[in-house]
């Protein structure tokens, strides 16, 4: 690593003090969570997205191709130089020690402006804050421009191959999805993580002239609802129908999250799934999961909801019968393997069970597979809205134009 320090910086280094972390209180227990805020009366004060790429973790490995500036907490310099080679950064007492120095500042914001910052293996664009928080870990959270996060989420989350159509209709879908966790979560580090938690985020490196049109084409476009936004959720394959939202997540009623009958995803490889899970993967994973499960014995569907899905499960344990939601049991188990809470059959097997189901996701809101095959049969990205969200409307926040890098 080559820093190259004046004396003047090496001492704003030192005068810098520890800004305390806001203290954001922890929603209650079975709160119910809004489903739609007000529209920004300054959207383009939205236009910026800060992106978790890096989940609190002991150390960060961080460099850059190009000049660079490392900020302190309070925005003020304390170096700059041409490049970083891989570095290593971590917690200490005091602060975070980038390399070998260490700066008493609960943040550093790592910026470039032009070139790229790589954090571990994945390329990002010119803004980089690494955060520490009350545990003493590091987490990375990159900032950029909406629609450049936009045109690393599709490519991941939908196939550039597939139609136009089903393309920008689902670009509306996360720009509403990811502006909706901009307000939900004012005040707070970040906005969205780039991981499956939120929409799936891949950084540079991900783009595709397909996409990045889809993502133009749209610019600025989110879904609404009597002039509120609402969270525009989305997922692989609904196997027959969508779900209300309120009855998966802890969420007010939402009437264009209500479901849906859909038969446009037949086509889906994960139309049909199966599972199967000893007891004793049940319970190691839902105690992994901080659940109260000792000495499972068995467990048992508990309600079904409109479109077929478990609403709960109830657990038999040693010390009597537990419940979790369908959709947390899911989780719990691996959402890879447990596709989804539509299940058509549980099972008994010799030391577990066996689940057959449809679907995988959640089944809230847009169907991936079936908004490909709704543009393959003719649909405008309108019509596939308003199919999936009915009562939405569509409303342009900021002027279209092709997203610039850095902005």
């Amino acid at each position: 690593m080559n820093f190259r320090v004046s004396s003047l910086l090496f001492c704003l280094m030192l005068a810098a003090q520890p800004l305390t972390a806001a203290q954001v209180p922890s929603p209650k227990k079975n709160e119910i969570k809004k489903s739609q805020i007000e529209l920004p009366a300054e959207p383009e004060k939205y236009e910026l997205i800060r992106v978790m790429v890096q989940k609190p973790s002991p150390s960060l490995e961080v460099g850059t191709n190009s000049p660079y500036e490392l900020l302190d907490q309070n925005d003020q310099l304390l170096f700059r130089g041409d490049r970083i080679v891989s570095t290593r950064v971590t917690p200490a007492p005091e602060g975070i020690r980038f390399g070998r120095q260490t700066f008493k500042t609960r943040s550093l914001r790592l910026s470039i402006q032009e070139g790229e910052i790589v954090v571990g293996r994945r390329k990002y664009y010119h803004v980089l804050d690494i955060l520490k928080n009350d545990q003493g870990l590091l987490k990375a959270v990159s900032e950029l421009s909406m629609e450049e996060y936009l045109k690393g989420v599709l490519p991941v989350e939908a196939s550039p191959s597939w139609p136009m159509e089903s393309l920008r209709a689902h670009a509306i879908v996360s720009r509403t999805y990811a502006l909706f966790n901009i307000l939900e979560k004012e005040g707070l580090p970040y906005d969205v993580a780039a991981d499956v938690s939120s929409q799936v985020y891949g950084g540079l490196g991900t783009h595709d002239p397909r996409t990045d049109a889809a993502v133009d084409d749209t610019a600025g476009q989110v879904l609404t609802y009597q002039k509120k936004i609402f969270p525009a959720y989305f997922h692989s394959t609904c196997g027959g129908a969508t779900t209300r939202a309120d009855q998966v997540w802890t969420l007010e009623k939402h009437p264009c999250l209500m479901g849906v009958k859909c038969d446009f995803c037949k086509g889906s490889r994960h139309y049909r799934w199966d599972g199967v899970f000893t007891l004793k993967q049940i319970e190691a994973r839902l105690k992994k999961n901080g659940f109260n499960a000792v000495g499972v014995k068995g467990l048992s569907a508990q309600g079904r909801d409109a479109s077929g899905r478990v609403l709960s499960f109830g657990i038999d344990t040693a010390r009597g019968e537990k419940k979790i939601s369908s959709n947390g049991l899911r989780m719990f188990l691996g959402p890879s393997h447990f596709k989804s809470t539509l299940i058509t059959e549980i099972q008994k097997t010799d030391g577990g069970y066996r689940f057959r189901g449809k679907g995988w996701g959640h089944g809230v809101g847009f169907c991936q597979y079936g908004a490909k095959k709704l543009a393959e049969l003719g649909y405008s990205h309108r019509q596939i809205l308003d199919f999936y969200y009915p009562n939405a409307g569509i409303t342009r926040l900021y002027p279209g134009r092709k997203a610039e890098r850095g902005l």
